[in-house]
């Protein structure tokens, strides 16, 4: 259960979900309820398949940034994906510290 291809999906899977959450939000469209739950079921899953304990210990990944976007991920959930506008710009602000430190993690 280290960083192989079952965690990646669900690694990259919060990460898209939550760009499409903010894409959907930056559009003014509110994110339906069964949208919602879908994303408990994919944090839910993450939780199933993710061990971050074992990810601390694989070699150049920085297990720190996937901790911060199951967490983040975890708090839009907890307001129903209805963020303002500074909440959605710390989101994506932390996305893009997060894809920055994924493409070192990945290049070593």
């Amino acid at each position: 259960m280290l960083y192989n291809e079952e965690t990646r999906l669900c690694i990259t899977d919060l990460r898209s979900t939550l760009e499409n959450v903010l894409s959907a939000l930056d559009k003014g469209t509110l994110v339906e309820n069964s949208h919602v739950d879908t994303m408990k079921s994919m944090l839910d899953a993450f939780g199933n398949h993710v061990d971050l304990n074992l990810l601390r210990n694989t070699p150049g990944l920085d297990s720190a940034y996937i901790q911060g976007l199951h967490y983040t991920f975890g708090k839009v959930i907890e307001q129903d994906c209805q963020l303002n506008p500074r909440e959605i710009y710390e989101v994506r602000s932390f996305l893009r510290q997060y894809d920055d430190i994924m493409a070192h993690s990945e290049s070593m």
